[in-house]
């Protein structure tokens, strides 16, 4: 274990042991050159009281990254895809900055606590569990699956902060090349939110569980069919997709 009272600057981090290993830096910010790791990888958690900057990850195991665990402030961002077999991100003000944070991993949460948005870009050929994705303060969520591997959407949702507009608690789920599944919880956006789902070249979108949107419009585009057990709940819904809506049961929608 490393602690620190100032900022962690560009250090390159090498594990090859299948232990906790956890890097803190308790005024300031993390930045990481490169993590790795060797044979087995255990747990990686990276805390700061500021921003955690990385440049590329390796991980075999879980690389647990919080950013503003001591106040308000704190985001995370990386100039290099982050991979590992798990992700746990937790931030203040922000996943993803200005472009998203690229991604390789098949079990994913990410949670932003205040302002700022959840932009991730995972790339795997298997399937992706996400677990949780949370934005408070009127944030976005944008989660975008490449390389062939499905996607299962557990838990998501955006919270308002009671200012609603247009351009806030959206909701984007995009999957190129592989079905597109909502389960669990399901999905929620709240004030003028609006949800968009889509899978592109292949992939049918299946709900087992709800998504509701905010006071506003879901548009859900399949590049298969639209199917599953769950409801639909919104203002207004545009349905479109290259086979079935619905199969052999009917699809469920309902008006807010």
């Amino acid at each position: 274990n490393v602690q620190l009272l100032t900022s962690v600057n560009a250090i390159l981090f090498v594990s090859g042991a299948a232990i906790t290993n956890t890097v803190r830096a308790t005024s300031g910010e993390v930045q990481m050159a490169a993590i790795r790791s060797q044979n087995a990888g255990g747990q990686l958690n990276l805390i700061a009281d500021g921003d955690v900057q990385l440049t590329s990850s390796n991980w075999t195991g879980l690389l647990s990254v919080t950013a503003g665990s001591a106040g308000p402030v704190g985001k995370i961002v990386s100039t290099g895809r982050l991979t590992a077999s798990a992700l746990a991100l937790d931030a203040a003000t922000g996943i993803g900055g200005v472009s998203d944070l690229q991604t390789a991993s098949t079990l994913i949460s990410a949670v932003n606590r205040g302002l700022g948005d959840i932009r991730l870009a995972n790339q795997t050929a298997t399937t992706t569990t996400v677990q949780n994705l949370s934005a408070g303060a009127g944030g976005n969520l944008s989660f975008r699956q490449t390389g062939g591997g499905a996607a299962r959407i557990q838990a998501e949702q955006t919270v308002a902060d009671g200012t609603p507009t247009n351009t806030e608690n959206t909701i984007t789920l995009a999957v190129t090349g592989g079905t597109l599944i909502v389960e669990g919880n399901g999905l929620i956006t709240t004030g003028l939110g609006l949800v968009s789902l889509s899978t592109l070249a292949t992939g049918d979108i299946q709900l087992a569980a709800n998504v509701q949107a905010g006071s506003t419009t879901a548009a859900f585009q399949s590049a298969g069919k639209i199917t599953g057990s769950g409801t639909l709940l919104a203002q207004s819904a545009a349905l479109t997709a290259v086979s079935d809506i619905g199969g052999a049961t009917a699809f469920n929608t309902q008006a807010k």
